[in-house]
């Protein structure tokens, strides 16, 4: 396994809807202090990445995501900073 670090005093806020979904995700990120490089990832529960962005650093952000190939299950989404610390994390349900 690897080790996770999350960051420390992180107030970052991250929705993520529907959920579940069969289609599309939406992902709306609140985040107002984080600086440098932003990182959005998506993991199955096998922890394979079966999507990765790098984000604008920017207050709000809003993604939106099709998850309609993707197999029926759980998958984790995570926002990492430039550090690899996990500043949010949600799980999704694809139906």
């Amino acid at each position: 396994t690897t080790d996770v670090q999350t960051a420390e005093g992180s107030n970052v806020q991250m929705d993520v809807y529907p959920n579940p979904t069969s289609d599309n995700i939406n992902i709306n990120i609140n985040q107002p202090n984080e600086k440098g490089k932003l990182f959005l990832k998506l993991f199955n529960t096998i922890g394979e990445v079966v999507y990765e962005k790098e984000l604008k650093t920017e207050q709000y952000i809003n993604e939106n995501i099709s998850i309609k190939n993707f197999s029926q299950g759980i998958y984790f989404i995570e926002l990492r900073n430039s550090n690899q610390e996990i500043l949010a994390r949600k799980k999704v349900i694809k139906e």
